[in-house]
C-alpha cells in the first residue's frame, strides 16, 4: 500500500494487514498528514501499537472487543508458536464456514453453498462475542479508543 496524495485533513485507507496500515501512515507523516482518526485495528494488535506509537499519539479507533474462543488459541498457539491476531481468526472463521457450506451442498456451487451460509448459524467458532439477529446480520459489541501519552484508553 502506497500514498499517493493526501490532504491536510483526509487520509484513506483500507487494507486486509494492518502493519500495512502502518506503512501508509508512516509515508503520510513524511508527507506532514497526521490522521486524527483510524479506523479499524485489532485490540490483539498491541505489539503494532507499541512499535508505531509515535503515529497513534491523538488518534482515535474503534474495534470489536469479541474474545477469541480457548480452544482456537490452544490449537493456534501449539501449531504456531504463538497467539493469534484477529486477521488469522476471522480468517479461520470465513474458511471454516465456507467449506462447511460446500460439504452441505455436495459441491463449490454458488446458490447451494450460499442459501447454506444464509440460512445456518455458525458454533465453534475462532472468534466469540457475536450473534445473528433474526434477519440473519450479525450483531457485535464495538468500543471506541483514543491513544493519549502512549496508552489506548477507551471513550465511555
Amino acid at each position: 500500500m502506497r500514498v499517493k496524495a493526501a490532504g491536510s485533513q483526509l487520509l484513506i485507507l483500507s487494507s486486509p494487514h494492518p502493519e500495512s496500515i502502518f506503512q501508509a501512515f508512516r509515508q503520510a507523516a513524511n508527507l506532514g498528514v497526521k490522521p486524527k482518526y483510524r479506523w479499524y485495528l485489532s485490540e490483539y494488535d498491541k505489539d503494532l501499537f507499541a512499535k508505531h506509537r509515535d503515529l497513534l499519539e491523538g488518534t482515535y479507533m474503534e474495534a470489536i472487543p469479541s474474545a477469541f474462543d480457548s480452544s482456537f488459541i490452544s490449537k493456534f498457539s501449539s501449531k504456531y508458536g504463538g497467539e493469534p491476531d484477529l486477521y488469522s481468526a476471522m480468517g479461520y472463521d470465513a474458511t471454516k464456514s465456507l467449506l462447511a457450506g460446500v460439504r452441505s451442498a455436495g459441491s463449490a456451487g454458488i446458490p447451494s453453498t450460499s442459501r447454506y451460509l444464509i440460512e445456518n448459524h455458525f458454533q465453534d467458532t475462532a472468534i466469540s462475542g457475536f450473534s445473528f439477529r433474526d434477519d440473519r446480520t450479525v450483531s457485535m459489541a464495538l468500543t471506541a479508543s483514543r491513544f493519549v501519552d502512549g496508552e489506548q484508553r477507551r471513550i465511555r
